[in-house]
This record gives C-alpha cells, sequence and structure tokens, in this order.
C-alpha cells in the first residue's frame, strides 16, 4: 500500500561503491518531483569501505523518506527485489549505484505512465524505461563498459526502469530462476510483464547518466 502519498520508491542496491553512490545520492536529493512523492531505499551487499555509516548520514538529512539496509545478498538481482517488496510507493523505479539522474528523471518517468492517456480497451501501461547516456564531456576510456540507451530495447535494463508495483507483484517479481545470477533478470521480469498484458513506454526526458 502507497504511504502518505508516496508515488515512487526509488531502489539502489550498492556493492563497494561508496564515491559512485554518493554522487548517485545526490543527483536523487535534487530531484523536481516534490519531496513528499519520493521515497529511496538503499539495499547494501555489505562492504567494509564506508558505505553503510555514508548512506546512514544521507538518509538521515534528506527532506524525502530514505531507508538504508544492510544486507548479505548475492548480486544485485535480490537486493532489487527486496527494495521493491518493501517499497511504499504505486511505481518503483531501479537505478544503478554507479548512474547520476537528471534532475527530471523522477518527473518524467512517472508522467510517461498516464501522457498519453491509454486508449480505451488497451493494455494497462506495466513499465517505462528511460535512457541512459554517457555523461558529457566525460571520456570513455577505450575497452569500457559504458551502458547507452537511447532508445526503448527488449532487455528492460535495470539501470533505469520504473515499474508499476502492483504490475511487479502481480507477475511475482523477478523470477528466482535468475535471482542469485548477475544478469538475465531485468530481461526476465520485463518480458514477463508482456506476457501477462501489461504495455511499455519509453520516456527519453527520463534520463540517467
Amino acid at each position: 500500500m502507497a504511504h502518505h502519498g508516496t508515488r515512487v520508491t526509488v531502489v539502489i542496491p550498492t556493492h563497494n561503491r561508496r564515491d559512485l553512490l554518493a554522487r548517485l545520492l545526490a543527483s536523487l536529493a535534487a530531484q523536481s518531483l516534490p519531496p513528499s512523492a519520493y521515497e529511496v531505499i538503499i539495499v547494501h551487499n555489505h562492504t567494509e569501505d564506508g558505505t553503510e555509516a555514508m548512506a546512514r548520514e544521507w538518509c538521515g538529512r534528506q527532506a524525502f523518506a530514505a531507508r538504508y539496509f544492510r544486507k548479505d545478498y548475492k548480486g544485485p538481482a535480490r537486493s532489487r527485489d527486496f527494495g521493491a517488496r518493501t517499497a511504499q510507493g504505486r511505481y518503483v523505479a531501479f537505478i544503478d549505484d554507479d548512474c547520476v539522474a537528471s534532475p527530471h528523471w523522477l518527473s518524467a518517468g512517472l508522467a510517461a505512465f498516464e501522457d498519453p492517456p491509454a486508449a480505451p480497451g488497451a493494455a494497462p501501461v506495466g513499465l517505462v524505461q528511460g535512457a541512459t547516456l554517457p555523461m558529457p564531456g566525460q571520456p570513455r576510456p577505450f575497452l569500457s563498459k559504458t551502458i547507452e540507451i537511447p532508445q526503448a530495447t527488449v532487455f528492460f535494463e535495470t539501470c533505469n526502469i520504473f515499474y508499476l508495483r502492483s504490475a511487479f507483484e502481480q507477475v511475482g517479481g523477478f523470477s528466482e530462476d535468475f535471482i542469485d545470477r548477475f544478469y538475465g533478470e531485468d530481461t526476465d521480469l520485463g518480458w514477463k510483464m508482456m506476457q501477462a498484458g501489461f504495455a511499455s513506454r519509453f520516456a527519453a526526458a527520463a534520463l540517467v547518466h
């Protein structure tokens, strides 16, 4: 059930990336969405790099709800699943700990669920993919792994994606067949949503780097 008007819950799995996580959290604190409309859940696959102290301190000084959970999961999928099942928002937004959210990331992602309105009898919108692009002006090292998603894909990458939480729950969340792996769970979940009759949309303005 949604809590006190919370529209969206941001779920962040993290492991051994204190400084990158701090950069992401700064971008989430600068969102254009009103603080009462969103919450942030940090699920930390525990490391001794100072992440816990930093994250707890950050959570304690935000105007919006922010919660930290220390876990010992294997891989990020179980962290995402835990975060989604702990969420209080109507929507769940997944983002990776090495990303930076643009100021209108949340507002643009939410708007795409309802604009344009679905035609009568059309499939309900169950998920919205956002755009993921390299940081402007940042050099890209040779052979670096930089995700670039300028348009909708069939992989439904969890570095930047929004789900209607009731739809996520209806299809059972992330499959146990994938949840302890380090790949594939996001694509499997997206296709389960399609097979369950939900529509997907793409929001270029829901941008992360």
